[in-house]
């Protein structure tokens, strides 16, 4: 599975897709092109909560950088599976 159907995420989704395994792109983004872009890929595209997508995955990468999310992966992950943190920001800017 990949959280986050920017930039980042696309480019784990191509890499992933590429090696014939099954990918599950979860995004919030209902509308607009990620949803095409990511079924051009080869992927299946999910919108919505990580609770309710129905999948169990064994391997995360997490592209969107949300921590709140990371909790909620923790939960539907499959026993012994990978979460893979692309990149996590705290919630205050730094001057």
């Amino acid at each position: 599975m990949v959280t986050g159907a920017g930039p980042i995420g696309l480019f784990a989704t191509l890499l992933v897709v590429q090696r014939d395994l099954e990918v599950h792109v979860l995004d919030r983004a209902a509308t607009g092109p990620k949803a095409q872009l990511v079924a051009d890929l080869g992927a299946t595209f999910h919108t919505g909560d990580v609770k309710d997508i129905g999948v169990t995955p064994e391997v995360v990468i997490e592209c969107t950088g949300h921590g709140p999310l990371v909790f909620e992966l923790a939960y539907v992950v499959a026993p012994d599976a990978v979460i893979c943190l692309t990149g996590i920001s705290s919630d205050t800017q730094r001057g």
